[in-house]
C-alpha cells in the first residue's frame, strides 16, 4: 500500500465508529489533515513520503478507536463513546429475541405476571453482561494490558468478480427452485419423513408467496450488481431493504409458528430460523458500518 492508501485505510477505521451523518465530513477533513502532516514531515526529513513513515505517523497520532472518541459526545464512564451503538444494538436485539421466543407462552395461557418475573425481567441480564465486559476491557486498557497496535487493512471495494458472481447467481437460482418445489420433494421421501416434514396447510399460501417475492427481489438486485460489475448506492439500499424484509418475515414465522404440522418439527424450525435472523442482522450491521467513498462536503465544493 502506498502512503495515500494507508491514510485512506486509517480514516475509514476512524469514521466507522462515528454516526452516519458525521462520517463523510469528518473523514474528509481528517484525511486532509493527515495528508498535510505527512507532507510536512517528509519536507522536514528531505525525502518523499514512504509507507513506513506514514504508518509511524499514524500510530503516533492514535489508534482509530481512540481518535474517533474525540469526535463523539460524552457517554457514561463505563462505556467508551465508540461502543455506544454496539452496546445498544447487542442489548436491545438480545432482549427482543428473548421476549419474542418466550411471549408466545403468554398467548397460550401462561400468566403475564409469571412471564414478566421470569424471562421478561430475565432478559435484562444481557445489557448487564455487556456492561460488565466493557468495564473489564476498560480496566485492562488502563493497566496497559490490552492495547492493540493499528495496522492498515486492505481497502474495501464496490467492484465484484463477474465469474465468481456468475457461479453464485446460478447457485442462488437453483436454491430458490429447490425451495419452491420443496413441498413436492418432501412427498417423495421414504418412510415417515413426509409426515414429519409436512407443512402446515395455512403456511404456504401466503407466507410461501412472500418468501418467493423476497427471493426474486434479492436475485434481481444481485443480477443488477453482476451486470454493472460493482455495487452502487441504489443496489446497496435495495439489498438492505430486502434484508430487513427477510428479517421481519422470519420474525413473524418464529412468533406465530404453525410452519410444520408436527410440533417437534415446528419447534426445531423456529430455532434454526432464529439463527438465520442473527446472520441477517449481522450482515445488515456490517453494511451499516461500512464506510462509503469520501467526497467533499457541500460547504467546501
Amino acid at each position: 500500500m502506498n502512503p495515500q492508501e494507508i491514510i485512506e485505510a486509517y480514516v475509514r477505521d476512524v469514521i466507522r465508529h462515528l454516526p452516519h451523518r458525521d462520517r463523510n465530513e469528518t473523514g474528509f477533513e481528517l484525511r486532509g489533515l493527515l495528508t498535510e502532516m505527512l507532507q510536512e514531515q517528509a519536507q522536514q526529513q528531505g525525502t518523499a513520503p514512504t509507507a513506513s513513515m506514514t504508518l509511524d505517523m499514524l500510530r503516533r497520532f492514535g489508534h482509530p478507536s481512540e481518535v474517533a472518541q474525540r469526535y463523539l459526545p460524552a457517554v457514561p464512564a463505563f462505556l467508551p463513546g465508540n461502543q455506544l451503538r454496539p452496546f445498544l444494538l447487542v442489548s436491545l436485539t438480545g432482549m427482543a429475541l428473548q421476549w419474542a421466543l418466550t411471549l408466545p407462552a403468554v398467548f397460550a395461557g401462561q400468566s403475564i405476571a409469571a412471564w414478566w418475573f421470569g424471562p421478561g425481567l430475565g432478559a435484562f441480564w444481557i445489557p448487564g453482561f455487556v456492561v460488565m465486559f466493557s468495564l473489564l476491557e476498560r480496566s485492562l486498557k488502563l493497566r496497559g494490558l490490552f492495547h492493540s497496535q493499528w495496522s492498515p487493512r486492505g481497502l474495501q471495494t464496490d467492484r465484484v468478480s463477474r465469474p465468481v458472481w456468475t457461479v453464485g447467481l446460478v447457485g442462488f437460482a437453483l436454491a430458490v427452485l429447490m425451495m419452491v418445489f420443496l413441498p413436492t420433494l418432501i412427498q417423495s421421501l421414504p418412510g415417515v419423513l413426509p409426515a414429519v416434514l409436512a407443512f402446515h396447510p395455512d403456511f404456504l399460501p401466503v407466507q410461501g408467496m412472500l418468501a418467493v417475492f423476497l427471493w426474486t427481489a434479492s436475485f434481481a438486485i444481485h443480477t443488477a450488481v453482476w451486470r454493472e460489475g460493482r455495487w452502487t448506492i441504489l443496489t446497496r439500499r435495495m439489498d438492505a431493504a430486502t434484508g430487513v424484509g427477510f428479517l421481519l418475515l422470519l420474525a413473524s414465522w418464529v412468533i406465530k409458528g404453525n410452519i410444520f404440522l408436527q410440533p417437534a418439527t415446528d419447534e426445531g424450525a423456529r430455532f434454526w430460523l432464529v439463527l438465520v435472523m442473527v446472520l441477517i442482522l449481522w450482515d445488515l450491521l456490517q453494511q451499516s458500518i461500512r464506510p462509503r467513498v469520501l467526497h467533499p462536503p457541500k460547504a467546501v465544493k
